[in-house]
Formats: C-alpha cells, sequence, structure tokens
C-alpha cells in the first residue's frame, strides 16, 4: 500500500520515496524511504512531506482521520519504529 494515501499499489505504479527529498538533505535510509504510488509520487515531487499531507488533505484525498494516522505513521517511521521487510526490499531491487 502507499504510505501516503493508503491505496494498494503494484509492481506496475510502485515508486520508492524519499519522505524529505534528497535536494533538501534526505538520505537513503529505510527511515527515509517509502513505497508510494505513482501518483503520490509524482504530487509530492520536491514537496516537504508536511505541505504534501495538507495538500492530500486539502484535496480530500484523505481525511481527517487518515491525515492523523499518517501523522502517527510517519512518526514511527523517523524514529525507526517501521522497520521494512528484508524480503520485500529484495524483491523491490530485483525488479
Amino acid at each position: 500500500r502507499c504510505f501516503y494515501t493508503g491505496k494498494i499499489i503494484t509492481e506496475e505504479n510502485c515508486y520508492l520515496d524519499h519522505v524529505i527529498s534528497q535536494s533538501t538533505g534526505g538520505n537513503n535510509s529505510y527511515k527515509n524511504i517509502v513505497a508510494s504510488s505513482y501518483d503520490a509520487n509524482s504530487l509530492k515531487n520536491d514537496m516537504s512531506v508536511e505541505d504534501f499531507m495538507r495538500a492530500l488533505y486539502k484535496e480530500d484525498l484523505l481525511s481527517i482521520a487518515e491525515f492523523n494516522a499518517l501523522k502517527q505513521k510517519l512518526v514511527k517511521l523517523q524514529n525507526g519504529e517501521l522497520v521494512p521487510n528484508e524480503a520485500t526490499v529484495r524483491q523491490a531491487i530485483s525488479s
């Protein structure tokens, strides 16, 4: 599922996104990379994650409950509490 929207993603529309863009100092740590849909990745572009979340909410792409859940998920990611599944990562890299 897309980290930002929760929508189902497939191999065809799955993109790895830097939560904090590399152009603003983001790294390649598991604490900064998430799976996102092509649409979410394209919309976010180099926007800060906070601005992107607000934009999703303002455009009615996230409900207030989804917005709040995403904020909590983001904190867990940045604290290193959301550790990627190694098998899934290897599969994504090889495809």
